[in-house]
């Protein structure tokens, strides 16, 4: 199998890092625009894939005074924040589907931007279903739709109904060309990760754009919707761009003794047990939302209390980000 070698790398967005994942190039009419190379990630420029920073910037649903499932952030406000983010990064992140206002107004900004802001797009899955469900392959089906949803709502050609707690509306805006990526998930219920590899057989996932390779069997099932944003995307608009799931410190890959809740380290999340096909020139990543106050061990690990930053300064946060990032290491 064809990959590119890779070493590690993270960026951070707010409390989201990444590390990436390369597969060959594209058998498709037209490479990706973006993709994971073997330093993060790359632009596609007329001299060849060149090195992509990342500065970003999350963006939610929620307005202040007005609860998040209104979706009440009009375009007047998204195009101030917008270019108030401009001035400061060049990735905007969304955890789920904004209106349709957010979109017009991404690409109403980047039509007259010298820089764009791209997106790396999130694709959302309430946590009470999860829970409700147990083994997260109930879900599989409302949850591929969703997905279908999002990949048609960057690509400008979507028409969503009203839901409540969802956005909704006309979605004509096509902003795929500054689209980063895909992001699938949220901060996953450690008692729905068990419950799925308890109920899983132990047949590896083998999908056209992504496989596992000793991955258990939620990491299965994690292939198994990267693979689907893949193909929605590779099938419906001939084009590629990088996918991952989103995973959270307690089901991090690493081990912490002196995490004094067991519940916050009882079970792990492998981003290495994903890898790209040699049908996805875009590649995958691992992201994460990390906090620097939770879970405990962050506060309670001594390694991470003592560790000290480039700038000599004390860094609990740094100390782990460092050992998070050596952890994972994916194949090549």
């Amino acid at each position: 199998m064809c990959r590119m070698n890779r070493r590690n790398f993270v960026s951070t967005l707010g409390a989201l890092g990444v590390v990436g994942t390369a597969g060959c190039s594209s058998e498709s009419s037209t490479a990706p625009l973006f993709r994971v190379g073997s330093e993060g990630f790359q632009r596609r420029t007329d001299d060849g894939y060149r090195p992509l920073s990342v500065r970003g910037i999350n963006i939610g649903m929620a307005k202040p005074g007005r609860f998040p499932g209104e979706a009440a952030i009009t375009r007047a406000e998204y195009d101030r924040w917008l270019a108030a983010i401009g001035g400061i990064a060049n990735v905007v992140r969304t955890y789920t589907i904004h209106p349709p206002a957010f979109y017009r107004a991404l690409s109403a900004y980047n039509a007259a931007a010298d820089d764009p802001l791209l997106l790396l797009q999130g694709t959302w899955v309430p946590t009470a279903d999860l829970l409700s469900a147990g083994d997260a392959t109930v879900i599989s089906g409302g949850v591929d739709s969703a997905l279908d949803r999002t990949v048609d709502v960057v690509h400008g050609n979507a028409t969503l109904p009203d839901r409540p707690g969802y956005a909704a509306g006309t979605y004509d805006a096509d902003v795929s060309d500054t689209t980063l990526g895909y992001l699938f998930g949220i901060e996953w219920p450690p008692e729905v990760v068990a419950e799925t590899n308890d109920a899983a057989d132990d047949e590896e996932y083998s999908g056209t754009y992504v496989s596992t390779r000793e991955g258990s069997g939620f990491e299965r099932w994690l292939a198994g919707r990267m693979d689907r944003i893949a193909a929605r995307e590779t099938d419906a608009y001939d084009t590629q761009r990088p996918v991952a799931f989103v995973n959270w410190v307690t089901t991090d890959p690493l081990s912490h003794p002196y995490e004094p809740f067991e519940y916050e380290d009882s079970v792990s999340l492998d981003p290495d047990a994903i890898t790209p096909t040699d049908a996805f020139a875009a590649g995958t990543l691992a992201s994460y939302h990390v906090y620097p106050y939770y879970p405990d061990f962050l506060n309670e690990t001594p390694t991470y209390v003592e560790y000290t930053d480039h700038r000599g300064d004390p860094n609990n946060f740094a100390g782990y980000l460092t050992d998070l990032v050596d952890a994972t290491t994916p194949p090549s």
